[in-house]
């Protein structure tokens, strides 16, 4: 057995210091009621737009580079940029801009859900930012709830590509998990399909780094659509 010296095992030990709470963050098993909601997917399956690894694959690749890229990440990064500022004004306004970018009651809903169940989460294990809290808790969308949560855990600046590549895998991941019940599809296919699409996620996280304030947004209409017709589906299974 080969035998490695003091400096060695550092060197294999050693960890970014973003590292822990980006992986807490994207974790899936986090207590905020992701499960419940499918982001969408329930609807495109039950429509058949999504039956196959290929197809996920082609679906999760467009919404990520025409949705995420354009909304999610771009708000998450001045979302973050306001927490670490301590600027409560600069906050508030990039979460109702997150808010109003819903295409649909559902999304709304998701959005405002997950993000109560993220502020109850960083306030039971004391990672909600003070500055929140002076004027007592405020409501938070998902986006803005994770970069207060973000700045809690300690993340600074120069961890901005790092959170923004962990919120991207993990909605992702929720797509990828969903499809898998709701396609269905079994668990090798869904993995590759998440596989496939990895490639191409650093290059999307630059692009959203790159979105000016008045390019932040976009419209994904048969998202909405059948996001609006999964509304009053009676065998529905997710919430979104």
């Amino acid at each position: 057995m080969r035998a490695y010296g003091r400096d060695k095992v550092t060197k294999v030990t050693d960890s970014p210091s973003w590292l822990f709470p980006l992986l807490f963050l994207s974790s899936p098993s986090r207590p905020i009621g992701s499960f419940a909601f499918s982001g969408g997917m329930e609807s495109f399956a039950a429509h058949g737009l999504v039956r196959d690894r290929e197809s996920l694959l082609s679906y999760l690749t467009e919404l990520a580079r025409y949705g995420y890229a354009r909304t999610e990440l771009p708000l998450l990064a001045r979302c973050f940029r306001a927490c670490l500022a301590r600027d409560p004004k600069a906050l508030a306004r990039w979460d109702r801009l997150s808010l109003a970018l819903r295409e649909s009651e559902e999304f709304l809903l998701e959005e405002r859900e997950l993000g109560a169940s993220t502020m109850r989460l960083a306030r039971s294990h004391g990672l909600l930012p003070g500055f929140l809290e002076e004027d007592g808790p405020q409501p938070l969308g998902y986006v803005a709830a994770t970069a207060a949560l973000a700045c809690g855990l300690g993340l600074g600046e120069g961890d901005l590509g790092p959170l923004l590549s962990a919120f991207l895998w993990a909605l992702i991941e929720g797509q990828v998990t969903a499809a898998s019940k709701s396609v269905p599809l079994g668990q090798a296919a869904s993995q590759a399909a998440l596989l496939g699409l990895s490639e191409g996620l650093p290059a999307l996280v630059g692009e959203s780094l790159s979105v000016q304030d008045d390019g932040i947004g976009t419209s994904l209409p048969m998202r909405a659509i059948l996001s609006a017709r999964h509304e009053t589906s009676p065998a529905r299974m997710f919430r979104s």
